[in-house]
């Protein structure tokens, strides 16, 4: 990639086909030509006198993006009319070059086109794409004065969207973009998207091919399939132990602040592509954190429990969970005749009392601060995810 003024002058030749002021050297002929357009990172507020140390410079057409790729290198090729050896070197790079340059632009496009259409979570300011020394995001929105950011992944490939892809932009990209933003990201909303060529579908989760290579039995007529074109019809769901304990991440961690043990949760949905849970609104999860004295045999719960000073409990319809450290997560419904909530009968005439299920890839933080014995000693801390 040409990133410099001078480079993408000298390997356009700008310079010796356009009779341009002298003022600005390379780096105003190649704005003028309209030929290369400049881009800088759409997260980081640039001052003018860093713009031009962190500017990127792109062809803006994308024939000559093609030509320069794959035609300049090959012009003897062309010239002798072998055809078949010329595609055969364009299709060692040319998906990685559809990949890097028309698709991330569409996904930009459509984020873009979604801003104005108001369908996105906020309004962006602008949307583009940012970039650092050790991260790259591919599609970036941003409202500065709402403190909001959406990250986005782009993956042209003929593969599924893996689980390291998305822990990737969730747990070091991510990170990484917010230390860049104003407070280092502190108080800022955080949504995600992820671009794919091969996405990942409902059935691909909730229908997978168990092997099967025919629907109809054998003694009435089968045909044979392919086994992947087959899905189970079982429907896996909230039944399904494996598929459940998959679709989220949580991770835990503490530390002594004077008198004090501060736990941090944090529950990423990884898996799922809408929110968790979901189903019917009587679904919900419940996370408990507890923090122990250790006395008792090392089992998980055992001990004397520390007092909660400060952080969220579990809210009085969690049952026997209510008023216990942790949190609830569902979608609450209230009814408009009776005023009764929660309630379940999303049959009638309901409203959203409360909303705070995770959406796809997004992430829930809660924090507690629980009091240490005077005493010290071994503290036992442990967080559970529960699913009702």
């Amino acid at each position: 990639m040409r990133t410099r003024p001078f480079t993408v002058s000298a390997f356009l030749a700008i310079s010796s086909l356009l009779a341009l002021p002298a003022a600005g050297g390379a780096q105003s002929s190649v704005a003028q030509s309209q030929l290369v357009r400049t881009a800088a990172p759409v997260s980081e507020p640039l001052q003018a006198t860093e713009a031009f140390r962190s500017s990127r410079y792109h062809l803006a057409d994308p024939y000559l993006r093609f030509y320069f790729r794959f035609i300049a290198p090959n012009l003897g090729l062309v010239e002798q009319e072998l055809t078949d050896l010329l595609w055969e070197r364009m299709a060692e790079q040319f998906r990685a070059f559809v990949g890097g340059t028309a698709f991330e632009e569409l996904c930009r496009g459509w984020t873009l086109a979604q801003a104005r259409a108001g369908t996105l979570p906020f309004l962006p300011e602008i949307v583009g794409s940012h970039w650092a020394r050790d991260v790259q995001v591919d599609v970036v929105a941003v409202n500065w004065r709402e403190r909001a950011i959406l990250l986005g992944e782009c993956k042209w490939s003929v593969d599924h969207v893996g689980r390291s892809v998305v822990c990737e932009l969730l747990e070091e990209k991510t990170p990484k973009t917010l230390a860049v933003l104003t407070d280092r990201g502190d108080g800022w909303t955080v949504r995600h998207m992820l671009f794919a060529r091969a996405g990942v579908t409902c059935q691909d989760c909730h229908m997978p091919p168990t092997g099967d290579t025919y629907f109809a039995l054998p003694e009435v007529g089968r045909l044979e399939h392919l086994p992947e074109r087959i899905p189970s019809h079982l429907q896996r769901g909230a039944s399904d132990v494996e598929l459940l304990q998959n679709t989220v991440s949580m991770t835990v961690s503490a530390e002594q602040v004077a008198n004090r043990l501060r736990v941090t949760v944090a529950i990423t949905n990884t898996e799922a592509g809408h929110h968790v849970p979901t189903d019917f609104p009587g679904r919900h999860m419940i996370l408990e954190v507890m923090a122990t004295d250790g006395q008792g045999s090392g089992q998980s719960w055992e001990g004397q429990a520390l007092p909660l000073q400060n952080g969220p409990v579990v809210p009085e319809w969690g049952g026997e969970y209510a008023g216990q450290p942790g949190e609830a997560y569902a979608k609450v419904l209230k009814d408009v005749v009776t005023a009764e909530s929660p309630v379940v009968s999303y049959w009638k005439q309901t409203l959203i009392e409360s909303d705070n299920r995770i959406p796809a890839f997004g992430s829930d933080v809660t924090v507690y601060d629980f009091l240490i014995p005077e005493e010290g000693g071994q503290i036992n801390v442990e967080a559970r995810l529960l699913f009702r």
